[in-house]
């Protein structure tokens, strides 16, 4: 539009554009924008919230049932464990090692079982059997993976069997537990004469053991 001064001059104003949007519809669609935030942010929790409750129902009752079955599990292992356990040690043996049984019912006054792969677990049986078996003058097991836990089973042994005298245990991977605990028990068993526990695992600690049993 032009419109007149005072001084002759014409001035122009601008009109706004149909095409151009006034704030009022601006501030309209913001607050269009931020309610459908609102709402979709409060669909979201009511869709978290039964997503939880699902879960809750579904999955629960599941995992309870299969936390009361791995402890059913639990208690019958050990009560087969303890079966296992109070089953005569040659028996064991024989269904863990059926060769080191046939060996051990085949030997009189020897028993050798030089290099026979015997483990913790079969070395322990085999200390077990020594314990009431006092047929053998000799054992050797020489050359096998004992480990600390047979080796005091074997010191164990010593406390029942007063008949061994020769107990060969080289290359047995036997550390200071192990020869600690046979040290303590020779002490007292006055039977057994030769012990070969050359290229062992042990230590000083140990060998002063020995020393001080001797």
């Amino acid at each position: 539009t032009h419109t007149h001064t005072q001084t002759g001059h014409h001035t122009h104003t601008a009109m706004p554009s149909k095409n151009e949007p006034s704030c009022q519809s601006l501030q309209v669609q913001v607050d269009l924008v931020n309610k459908a935030v609102t709402q979709l942010g409060r669909t979201m929790v009511i869709g978290l919230s039964v997503l939880v409750v699902i879960v809750a129902v579904v999955l629960v009752p599941p995992v309870k049932q299969l936390e009361e079955q791995v402890a059913t599990m639990k208690t019958e292992l050990a009560a087969l464990r303890a079966e296992m356990e109070a089953l005569p040690p040659l028996v064991l043996l024989e269904g863990k090692r059926p060769d080191l049984a046939a060996a051990w019912k085949s030997a009189k006054d020897e028993l050798k079982l030089t290099g026979k792969n015997i483990d913790n677990t079969t070395g322990v049986l085999i200390a077990k059997l020594l314990a009431y078996d006092t047929s053998f003058t000799l054992v050797d097991l020489h050359s096998n993976q004992l480990g600390d836990g047979a080796g005091k089973a074997l010191a164990n042994m010593f406390k029942a069997n007063t008949v061994l005298h020769t107990l060969r245990l080289g290359y047995s991977h036997l550390g200071d537990e192990a020869v600690k605990a046979l040290a303590e028990v020779l002490k007292t068993n006055t039977a057994l004469q030769k012990l070969d526990l050359r290229f062992n695992l042990f230590g000083d600690e140990a060998s002063k053991a020995l020393a001080k049993m001797l």
